[in-house]
């Protein structure tokens, strides 16, 4: 393995070391506040990311948790905060990565 793919696979498992806590925190308090759709569409990326090898295989997820707000899903009060960090999180992980792409 090249040091270049040992990178960018660390890359994708710090996100994922990162995000699926958070996920996992928001499933939790999803579930107790019986919100079932958003709790689904969450697990879905938690899933997806649970996956990723690659930035690359990043792209999916976080496009999908950039359409969060035009889902119209009614959230639980107490999950704006981490849903914000949630976004927070993967949009700085979606901007290092893109950086870290970017020929110099």
């Amino acid at each position: 393995m090249s040091p270049e793919r040992g990178r960018i696979d660390g890359a994708a498992a710090e996100v994922r070391d990162q995000l699926i806590p958070l996920l996992k925190a928001l499933d939790g308090l999803l579930a107790a506040e019986g919100a079932e759709d958003p709790r689904a569409f969450f697990a879905a990326i938690a899933r997806k990311l649970s996956l990723a090898r690659e930035p690359e295989d990043l792209m999916q997820p976080f496009l999908e948790l950039g359409t969060t707000a035009f889902r119209g899903f009614e959230f639980p009060i107490a999950a704006g905060p981490l849903i914000d960090e949630v976004l927070r999180r993967a949009q700085e992980a979606a901007q290092t990565l893109s950086a870290e792409g970017t020929p110099h």
